[in-house]
């Protein structure tokens, strides 16, 4: 996306090519996403509510122009939490 923007003439991407970023705040987003997913599957509240809360506090630190990293890395984690638990892989809290 840096690249990207870099191409499209952006002074603020080219300025922040050169900072370290390692991307755990997408690493946390995607984990918000399949926490929800696997409270949704489980009707568990507390995930769902924790997931919640986590994209909440997270929509701030998404108002940049890379900022939409945030919201789509949420959105991979709990879509891949939910392939994951519909291709039958086994939940280890429920015996065979």
């Amino acid at each position: 996306m840096i690249g990207f923007a870099i191409a499209l003439g952006s002074g603020s991407a080219e300025a922040a090519a050169d900072d370290d970023d390692f991307g755990i705040s997408c690493v946390v987003g995607a984990t918000l996403g399949a926490l929800l997913a696997s409270g949704l599957r489980r009707r568990d509240r507390t995930l769902i509510g924790v997931a919640l809360l986590g994209l909440v506090l997270l929509l701030p630190f998404s108002i940049d122009w890379y900022g939409p990293e945030h919201p789509l890395s949420f959105a991979m984690g709990a879509g891949v939490a939910a392939i994951i638990a519909g291709r039958g892989v086994r939940d280890p809290d429920r015996h065979p």
